[in-house]
């Protein structure tokens, strides 16, 4: 199976999931994709290698910061100074696709892109790809953003036209054939109701404070869906050789994910941090902490070592089972299960269809550092540092596709841990 993800923060709020899965599944692609989320662009690349992930599409916060970490640039890449696509093959490739997400949803408006006017909103990486694109179809751009400066540096690499905020007016805004939104929902630099006339793409997919302009009858707005599902075909068609459609992806958006924050679960390799991340994660969020070996040993009344020793792995499993089926009925929990819960089959499916699942990942030297071998029962007797590889082999491909999202968690405090998945959560409106 190959694995690919996207990878950013905020991301559970992404539908590039169901978009990518949906795909590998009509065309027969034996692969998976997933969410990843780490502190820093470093981070996510260790990540990205400890999984074996094949390639990666970035997002917010990561595409011009995740940079350095490639070596080699596609020319879009170069121009723009950012990128949404990773690929690793020999060399870990560099691409960007926005540029032409921007351009393929608006192609069907003009029949000639040469003397049209474009006013781009931002400067960031989504900004510059809009730029970019634009201009190379040959259209007039002007950029404005907050931070006048920033708006200034664009102007001096792409060689655009650049305003100030408090410049736009009623009568400047109505000289644009296209208004290109960039700015996450719900900023914006001016009224929106400036804007009477023209077409304006809105790269908020979810949520656009430019809704209700088209009951004005002059002002047409396209879905910013467009722009990341065009741009999602590009990134397909590298990581695959398959030339997708609109229609092959375009329901996806209406449909309803499956992870409920009800029981949020972490799951992941011994040692990773479930115990001591759970409960501060519980703590701040006023939830109840369970620990599902805890519960097997006190309703047991024996450690899992003993029960390992006594009834076999099999039996332990099915015991494990129950436990968490009987967790997964509560509200309101975090929920830490055994490293290898998610090998029966049973226990995957119920985590997956009734829990957010947090999967949190480190490299295996910091695992074998932390992980009470002694507590272990797997671990007992034998090299360690070799079980502990040859178990993750083979819970790994289980660990990706059962996951709402993969967190570093090296390297980065327990409560800046916890901030990071509380502000994804948030942001993405699960709780």
């Amino acid at each position: 199976m190959k694995k690919y993800a996207i990878a950013g923060s905020p991301v559970l709020h992404s539908k590039s999931p169901a978009i990518f899965n949906r795909l590998f599944q009509k065309y027969e692609i034996d692969s998976f994709y997933a969410k990843l989320s780490a502190k820093d662009p470093e981070s996510i690349m260790k990540l990205a290698q400890i999984l074996g992930v094949n390639g990666l599409n970035i997002t917010a916060p990561f595409k011009e910061l995740i940079l350095p970490y490639v070596s080699r640039k596609e020319s879009s890449v170069v121009q723009i100074g950012a990128c949404n696509t990773v690929v690793f093959e020999e060399c870990i490739s560099a691409y960007n696709f926005d540029c032409d997400g921007v351009v393929e949803s608006i192609r069907d408006e003009f029949t000639d892109f040469s003397d049209k006017k474009a006013l781009i909103i931002g400067a960031g990486g989504a900004a510059k790809a809009a730029v970019y694109g634009l201009q190379k179809e040959g259209m007039t751009v002007t950029v404005v953003n907050r931070t006048y400066e920033n708006a200034v540096s664009m102007s001096k690499i792409f060689k655009c036209k650049v305003i100030k905020v408090e410049d736009i007016s009623k009568s400047f805004l109505s000289d644009f054939d296209l208004i290109v939104n960039t700015l996450e929902f719900p900023h914006h630099l001016f009224d929106p109701n400036m804007i009477e006339s023209g077409l304006i793409l809105d790269a908020n997919y979810k949520d656009s404070i430019y809704s209700d302009l088209p009951e004005k009858g002059l002002v047409r707005l396209i879905d910013g869906r467009k722009w990341l599902m065009h741009h999602a075909i590009k990134s397909f068609k590298c990581f695959t050789g398959v030339d997708a459609s609109l229609n092959d992806i375009e329901s996806c958006f209406d449909e309803e994910t499956n992870a409920s924050s009800s029981v949020i679960c972490l799951s992941g390799m011994p040692g990773v941090g479930k115990t001591s991340l759970g409960k501060a994660l519980a703590e701040r969020l006023g939830r109840l902490f369970i620990d599902s070996d805890e519960l097997i040993e006190n309703h047991y009344e024996m450690s899992v070592s003993a029960i390992f020793e006594k009834y076999g792995e099999s039996d332990f499993r099915k015991m494990e089972q129950q436990i968490i089926s009987e967790c997964l009925q509560k509200t309101d929990v975090i929920l830490s299960i055994g490293g290898g819960a998610i090998t029966t089959t049973g226990t995957l499916e119920m985590v997956e269809n009734k829990a957010l699942v947090i999967t949190l990942m480190c490299d295996l030297d910091c695992i074998h550092e932390r992980a009470s071998i002694g507590n272990r029962p797997l671990l007992l007797n034998n090299d360690s540092k070799l079980v502990l590889k040859s178990l993750f082999r083979e819970r790994l491909n289980k660990y990706f596709i059962s996951s709402d999202l993969i967190f570093y968690n090296q390297g980065v405090g327990i409560e800046e841990a916890v901030d990071f998945l509380i502000s994804d959560m948030e942001k993405s409106e699960l709780i």
